[in-house]
């Protein structure tokens, strides 16, 4: 297993550190855009893009994640 998938909230607070645990444990990480929220957009948007640049998360949509499961992916969902 070396992915991992982050769920929940808050995008910019509890996703963001576990994220960053995931990150120094030499996970891969998946962060479904539509499964995850901030108190603004602007936090939320901000964040995504953090994770992308910083921890080389791939933003994805749920829908393409159901997709990857279907495809027997190994990953663990996080919330």
């Amino acid at each position: 297993m070396d992915k991992v998938i982050l769920t929940g909230l808050h995008t910019n607070i509890c996703v963001r550190h576990t994220a960053a645990d995931a990150f120094f444990r030499g996970y891969r990480i998946i962060v479904p855009s539509d499964a995850v929220d901030a108190f603004t957009e602007r936090e939320h948007v901000e964040s995504l893009d953090y994770l992308r640049r910083v921890y080389g998360a791939e933003i994805i949509t749920s829908d393409e994640v159901v997709n990857l499961l279907r495809l027997g992916k190994s990953v663990v969902v996080t919330q």
